[in-house]
């Protein structure tokens, strides 16, 4: 999500130098914090709703969905449907996919109503109540997901839900889940 800023130089070459590093510290700054395929996700800080830590190393050679959202936004929520389906359905096969759902800078108070409301979903949610985990993945926007494959490195980041873009995604993760496990003595 690196933005270019333009300054308009309004005299001299000075001027423009300026702007034009301005304008790369900026860019720079911006693209430096979010994590990129293939980059080791950051950890994360913070419990589940049933009291286990939040620990994506415990998760290498799943394929996990890690996705950024919160109760008053409606694309998160038509999001969290289609991935409480689709654990629910990972779960039935007995295929390796975790959804790993960060609960984007609600108060506790919400986050327990939150839990409660959804605890016959499949999905383990995570209270980031002070955003200390979605600053550690740059995000602003929501919803906000990224894919981990089976090797512990993000495979891709999606911002964003549409019920358009469900078949690329879907396709992202299938693809994932045909890939053979990390050897263990790796």
């Amino acid at each position: 999500m690196c933005e270019l800023f333009i300054v308009k130089a309004t005299r001299g070459s000075n001027n423009r130098l300026v702007g034009l590093v301005v304008s790369l510290l900026i860019a720079f700054s911006a693209a430096a914090g979010s994590p990129q395929p293939g980059d080791v996700p950051p950890a994360l800080d913070g419990n589940d709703q049933h009291g286990g830590i939040a620990d994506l190393g415990a998760l290498r050679g799943h394929v996990v969905v890690l996705t950024f959202w919160a109760s008053w936004c409606g694309p998160c929520l038509n999001e969290m449907s289609m991935l409480a389906r689709l654990q629910g359905v990972a779960n039935e096969r007995g295929l390796d996919l975790s959804v790993v759902s960060v609960n984007y800078k609600e108060d506790s108070r919400t986050f327990k109503k939150i839990a409660k409301a959804l605890a016959d979903l499949p999905l383990r949610l995570i209270k980031d109540s002070d955003g200390t985990n979605a600053s550690r993945y740059d995000v602003d926007r929501i919803p906000n997901m990224f894919l981990i494959g089976r090797d512990g490195l993000i495979v891709s980041h999606h911002v964003g839900y549409t019920d358009k873009a469900l078949d690329g995604l879907l396709a992202e993760i299938s693809a994932e889940l045909q890939k053979a496990p990390p050897d263990a003595s790796s």
